[in-house]
């Protein structure tokens, strides 16, 4: 109100003295002087006072800017502090200040800590997104490189897998083929013990006939030895396959150690390959935790520029409670760059999940290969 007054004032023209335009107004030219006079001399009084209230007004205001900021550093027991002191202060300039001035500073005060307020909710939620946008860039960062690095171990194995499914394969078919060679051998061996009974029973049989109480006639003897020819005949047809059988149980177990053999020699291969395959692993291990600790390097370094940007937001509040006028201008602008910087967040979150899906969906596309590979 003060302010206004005093504008007023400045606008309005400067008393001159008005002409005699008759006899009649010189007549009242002296009291028209005084009269111009006493106004001189009230509007200059005036003009002191409203200049000394302006400096009183002045100093009140940095007073009342230098109670915020220990409001703003002591919190809500130093507001009520403030709030006492502001009542004492009052209380002593109620003669030189008016009831326009004291609204003012109250509505000045309430919209400060309005202002307060909105920015500190803004930058805790700004503080906020920013906190999970990193830990989320974290947890993808991380994802990928395991997923990546399982699907190179995966790719790794396939020709391992491969082959000791061929080597197992094929020792089970020399098992089987052993067992099958050992069946028959027991089968023709006990066959020859049956062959070897009958011819027995018949030399028995023979020498019993042989006998001169036991005459046989001409006949019978004949078909009986046309019976031990055969029975001869098909006893050296059976030994010459034993012994075949047996020549090749002997091949069978030759190479039943060979395969043995090429098995250790595997065994010892897939041990190397192995220890191989482990020292790669770590430093994989190691390429990752380089990675990751570049990673949480980019995290501090984000988390510092948070913290220059809510010094940046306190250092904008101290030079808003200077001046009004250029204070709220200048909120609003630092609002503006506020929104600006979250639409900025929230767009980079959403190119984020975009090449995330796309990854995720490449990663897939890639496991699926493996897979199809691996049961194929």
């Amino acid at each position: 109100m003060l302010f206004q007054d005093h504008e007023a004032m400045k606008q309005q023209p400067p008393l001159s003295p008005k002409r005699p335009r008759s006899d009649s107004s010189s007549e009242n030219s002296p009291k028209l002087r005084d009269l111009e006079d006493d106004v001189a001399r009230i509007y200059r009084q005036k003009q002191k006072d409203t200049e000394t209230q302006r400096r009183e007004f002045e100093k009140e205001r940095l007073q009342l800017l230098e109670k915020l900021q220990q409001v703003e550093q002591t919190k809500k027991s130093k507001k009520l502090e403030l709030y006492q002191n502001q009542e004492e202060t009052t209380k002593e300039t109620t003669k030189e200040t008016t009831k326009g001035t004291t609204k003012e500073v109250d509505k000045f005060l309430e919209s400060c800590e309005q202002w307060q307020s909105k920015l500190n909710k803004l930058s805790v939620d700004l503080t906020g997104k920013a906190e999970d946008l990193e830990r989320e860039e974290v947890e993808n960062v991380v994802r990928d490189i395991v997923t990546s690095v399982e699907i190179k171990m995966l790719k790794r194995q396939i020709p391992w897998l491969n082959g000791n499914k061929r080597l197992r394969s094929l020792k089970q078919l020399m098992d089987d083929r052993v067992v099958e060679l050992e069946t028959q051998l027991a089968q023709k061996r006990a066959v020859e013990r049956e062959k070897e009974m009958e011819l027995s029973s018949l030399r028995a049989d023979q020498d019993e006939l042989l006998r001169p109480s036991h005459a046989v006639p001409k006949e019978e003897w004949d078909a009986l030895v046309s019976v031990k020819e055969a029975m001869t005949t098909e006893l050296l047809k059976l030994n010459e396959q034993l012994k075949q059988q047996s020549e090749q149980f002997v091949r069978v177990s030759e190479e039943r150690d060979g395969l043995n053999q090429q098995n250790h020699k595997l065994q010892e291969e897939v041990k190397r390959l192995q220890s191989e395959k482990n020292k790669r692993r770590k430093e994989e291990i190691k390429i990752l935790y380089v990675k990751f600790s570049s990673s949480m390097d980019d995290v501090a370094e984000k988390t510092m520029r948070i913290k220059e940007l809510e010094q940046e937001c306190k250092d904008a509040r101290m030079q808003g409670c200077k001046d009004a006028k250029s204070r709220t201008h200048d909120l609003k602008a630092e609002k503006k760059d506020l929104e600006l910087q979250i639409a900025q967040l929230q767009q980079d979150q959403s190119d984020l999940l975009e090449s995330e899906y796309h990854e995720k969906e490449n990663m897939s596309k890639e496991l699926a290969k493996v897979q199809k590979n691996m049961r194929s």
